[in-house]
């Protein structure tokens, strides 16, 4: 038993150096007695860095590995090599939006006749259709990193022309001229990396573009599964078979379907608390411009996009232009009641509970859904949430 005086020395030490541990994945445990009457488990095996050491080895995992014939396991630190799709979907970028013909271009492809069979049908071949739009004017900002550093060296060399010449008012036109270039390159990079890292925003100086890169390669780890135990216990690497034992699990866990269901019991509903005609005529009221905008408003700029790679930014910076087609939609589903299939699908992904997340249990499935399906379902909740609040504080 390690008592705390035992390593008070080495928390010191660690507080000082600012040393921290690194992450690890797989067994928990490092080291074993091997007893089989008195079987003890310990952690004693660590990797240290400090937070600079951490940042520029952010791609490295370290894996704890089974032990063998000896009472210590092994410890793998390797880097782990980015798996890329062979083709990128589409997202929507948000500083998309800062161009200059952004709406102008939009309005004029937008506006092009499209023909389908439902509203739904055509708002999402007009969204696909655009897409080609947006890529289009997204091209402005690739290698916007490089162009940055470009502009912050002529930014040192017109300073230092000016330490030369001081009251040279052409050099301080230009120091002002790559500074204004500088920062604006700087702003622009920093919206890129906020929306792909999909963190809170820090004020912590100049710009907080390393902050974003360093959260944006973590994330990005975390969401790879390199390794997954299946349910026979052993371990697999093979990318086919980690999907196999994902969709297996939650198959399992849905269930199937079932051909009879259980009939209401009319007699027990009628006994309880009851909508008035005026609360029913409620929910059935047309869908007002006002409840679509201010449910769009409520979604957040940097939420994940659906399966059509736009989120609502897109609709904010475009509802004068979008906003009919929009409406059509919405209110198509509440008079139909049928949803277009596309508009409908999720893209699911799996985020890890912990650090050491092996098993298709340890990870947190998360659907990323279109925003016409949020609005929708949106204004469903909140028609409801109202009537079912009044309901209950009946007398």
């Amino acid at each position: 038993m390690v008592t705390k005086n035992e390593y008070r020395d080495l928390g010191k030490m660690l507080e000082v150096t600012d040393l921290h541990e690194k992450d690890s994945s797989g067994e928990y445990y490092t080291w074993t007695n091997n007893q089989a009457n008195v079987v003890i488990y310990s952690l004693i095996d660590h990797v240290l860095g400090n937070l600079s050491w951490l940042q520029q080895h952010i791609d490295f995992k370290l894996q704890i590995l089974n032990s063998g014939v000896s009472d210590h396991s092994l410890m793998c630190l390797c880097r782990q090599e980015d798996k890329h799709p062979s083709r990128t979907p589409f997202k929507f970028k948000n500083v998309v939006t800062n161009v200059l013909d952004f709406k102008e271009a939009v309005r004029e492809n937008w506006n092009n006749p499209m023909f389908g069979a439902t509203a739904m049908c055509i708002l999402w071949k007009k969204l696909k259709r655009l897409q080609l739009v947006i890529k289009s004017l997204s091209r402005t900002f690739i290698g916007i990193s490089r162009e940055l550093s470009k502009a912050r060296e002529q930014l040192t060399t017109v300073q230092k022309d000016l330490l030369t010449d001081q009251f040279n008012m052409q050099i301080i036109k230009n120091v002002k001229s790559c500074t204004m270039q500088v920062l604006n390159l700087s702003n622009l990079e920093e919206q890129l990396l906020r929306q792909k890292s999909k963190v809170d925003w820090l004020k912590l100086g100049d710009g907080n573009n390393t902050y974003f890169h360093a959260s944006l390669k973590s994330k990005t780890r975390k969401t790879q599964i390199i390794s997954l135990f299946t349910k026979n216990g052993d371990m697999s690497f093979e990318q086919e078979k980690i999907a196999e034992e994902i969709i297996m699990f939650y198959r399992n866990l849905v269930g199937t379907k079932s051909n009879q269901s259980d009939s209401i019991d009319l007699v027990a509903m009628r006994q309880g608390k009851q909508l008035t005609s005026d609360q029913r005529e409620s929910l059935l009221m047309p869908i007002t411009e006002e409840e679509i905008v201010n449910n769009i408003k409520g979604i957040s700029d940097i939420y994940a996009p659906g399966i059509d790679g736009y989120n609502a930014k897109n609709f904010k910076a475009t509802w004068s232009i979008t906003k009919v087609d929009v409406i059509a939609v919405v209110n198509e589903f509440f008079e139909k009641g049928l949803i277009y299939k596309a508009i409908n699908c999720s893209v699911i992904t799996l985020i890890p509970k912990s650090n050491n997340a092996n098993m298709v249990k340890d990870f947190r499935p998360i659907a990323c859904c279109t925003v016409i399906y949020k609005i929708i379902l949106r204004i469903m909740s909140m028609r409801l949430g109202k009537v079912l609040s009044a309901v209950l504080h009946q007398s």
